[in-house]
């Protein structure tokens, strides 16, 4: 693994599981790593709460 993911973010413009800030900088030698970097990813935000049906008006009379 090449990153550790410590905080999980409320992001509605980015897609889930993407990494919106890093804490702490990864190292790596060749293809080992040495650190694994430390950072926050998107819960991919709020979802849309499904539109309410409008309420009907009462007859006329």
């Amino acid at each position: 693994h090449q990153h550790q993911a410590v905080m999980e973010m409320e992001r509605a413009d980015v897609a889930a599981g993407t990494v919106v800030q890093v804490f702490q900088a990864g190292y790596t030698i060749e293809e080992r790593v040495l650190r694994p970097a430390m950072v926050a990813v998107s819960k991919g935000g709020q979802k849309a709460a499904a539109p309410q049906p409008a309420p009907e008006a009462p007859p006329a009379s």
